[in-house]
């Protein structure tokens, strides 16, 4: 197409020339987009029309588009606060167990529905001195293993981390025992009761594999972990 020139104007295509040549230079411009469609059909050329009707129909989509995003960012948030409520909700009630029976009940029924996971399990260390151990060990699925090991202490300093989260190996498989369904993520909180390391470690373990990934948050979890030492603690005083 041949574009008008405005020899007023030194040469140059004046504005409504190169709209009329190609309505997509301004289709990605919202304030333009606006003024077109703002502007009335009396006087105005074919094209111009038609860039008016597409102005519009690009306006709408954003519309949609927007309202897809607030509807998601609502969801996410909405469901990030749940989240939330549940994690104190169950910090609370740790608070308040009045006995290792009592404790063992809650780790194995009421915290993995809470947290919306299949199972929880506690693995002890070796080193854990014997008041402590003998009950938990009640309740313990076994000893920390190799594969657990290996994944909360930190291959530089060897110090534990604080939480790991990752895709739950196939060494995992014996600790999810009975379980019914395969566990695809899990989370490792060391439980620290007493001296520099943990003594023990809590496995939640989920058949969602997107539930636990390296790149979460791990603050809720943490408090979880924090509590749970803090009742092993006060019950066996």
């Amino acid at each position: 197409m041949t574009v008008a020139s405005d020899a007023g104007k030194g040469g140059q295509p004046r504005t409504r020339d190169l709209i009329i040549a190609d309505p997509k230079l301004v289709l990605d411009d919202v304030e333009v987009l606006q003024a077109l469609a703002s502007v009335q059909n009396d006087g105005l050329g074919d094209n111009v029309i038609d860039g008016r009707g597409m102005a519009i129909s690009r306006l709408e989509q954003k519309l949609r588009q927007l309202g897809a995003e607030n509807r998601l960012l609502k969801e996410v948030l909405h469901e990030n606060s749940e989240a939330v409520h549940r994690i104190h909700l169950a910090a609370l009630t740790l608070l308040e167990v009045k006995d290792f029976k009592r404790l063992a009940d809650f780790l194995a029924g009421e915290l993995p529905k809470v947290m919306k996971v299949e199972v929880i399990k506690l693995l002890l260390m070796e080193s854990l001195e014997a008041r402590i151990r003998k009950p938990l060990a009640e309740f313990a699925v076994g000893p920390v293993d190799a594969s657990v090991r290996r994944a909360y202490i930190d291959p530089i300093d060897g110090k534990p981390k604080r939480i790991v989260l990752r895709q739950a190996p196939d060494a995992s498989a014996k600790v999810y025992d009975g379980i019914g369904q395969p566990i695809r993520s899990e989370a490792l909180l060391p439980v620290s009761i007493d001296g520099p390391g943990p003594a023990g470690v809590l496995v939640i373990g989920s058949s969602n594999p997107d539930s636990f990934h390296p790149n979460m948050s791990t603050d809720l979890l943490e408090l979880i972990s924090k509590v749970f030492a803090m009742t092993v603690v006060r019950l066996s005083q």
